[in-house]
């Protein structure tokens, strides 16, 4: 089973350069998948549509926008576990939901039907084991609509983001140089695959999808313990609830 890490945070913060220097290193012993930016995928799609920029996109069919982002990059991060050993994403959903919020156009409309499909995809999906969240990076940024110079402007972005992602969600903020941010990062991807088993053995192999590991069941859910995370059945998971209560009792 991968361990699916993302990063998250203002623009500008190092994201792209910290997941591409962490792919070369992981790459030699591990099956690694990155997913890109899929705002910036997208885009280059729209705007062989006739849009000229992204500032375009955001005054005249935000939401649309958003919606294909937020499905393309779920699609993208559900192809990607099914083949790696580690999947690295470049901007969380959590990143999607900011922008969808902050540049909706006044479609209140669209935007409650965005959420609903934001809440609806969250619940269908595996979730980060881990995410960074990247403080930015002191230096000059050209204004390319997807980062920018206003420190201001990345100061709200760092306060809402962070406020999206959920508490349960194991996440581990990143600040200082870029040696820096590569050793924190190492040491707590280190823990999460060995944690999930990856080094010295791959669960489920060359086996498409999820499957409940009680009854072998094909099943996308997933519930995070205190010490691991397993993949259930709905069935499977009432069954295992009183277990499950008592095992917790021992840790409170």
């Amino acid at each position: 089973m991968a361990v699916i890490v993302g990063f998250s945070g203002p623009s500008g913060s190092g994201k792209t350069t910290l997941v591409n220097r962490l792919s070369r290193l992981y790459s030699s012993h591990l099956r690694v998948e990155v997913i890109p930016e899929m705002a910036r995928v997208v885009f280059q799609e729209w705007r062989d549509r006739g849009y000229k920029s992204l500032t375009e996109i955001r005054k005249e069919d935000s939401i649309r926008f958003q919606k294909e982002v937020l499905k393309r990059q779920l699609e993208a991060e559900v192809e990607a576990i099914k083949s790696s050993d580690l999947v690295l994403v470049d901007r969380t959903i959590y990143d999607n939901l900011f922008f969808t919020v902050c540049f909706n156009g006044g479609d209140w409309r669209g935007l409650e039907e965005y959420i609903q499909l934001f809440k609806n995809c969250e619940t269908q999906t595996i979730g980060y084991d881990l995410i960074f969240f990247c403080k930015p990076v002191n230096g000059p940024h050209l204004d390319d609509g997807f980062r920018t110079p206003d420190l201001n402007y990345k100061r709200f972005q760092e306060f809402v983001i962070k406020r999206l992602i959920p508490r349960y969600t194991n996440v581990v903020e990143l600040d200082g140089d870029l040696s820096r941010r590569l050793e924190i990062s190492k040491q707590h991807i280190k823990e999460e695959l060995e944690l999930r088993g990856t080094i010295g053995q791959r669960f489920q192999k060359n086996v498409p999808g999820f499957f409940c590991q009680e009854c072998g069941s094909l099943s996308f859910h997933f519930l995070r313990l205190r010490f691991r995370s397993i993949c259930i059945c709905p069935d499977c998971l009432r069954k295992m609830l009183p277990t499950i209560a008592e095992d917790l009792k021992l840790y409170n």
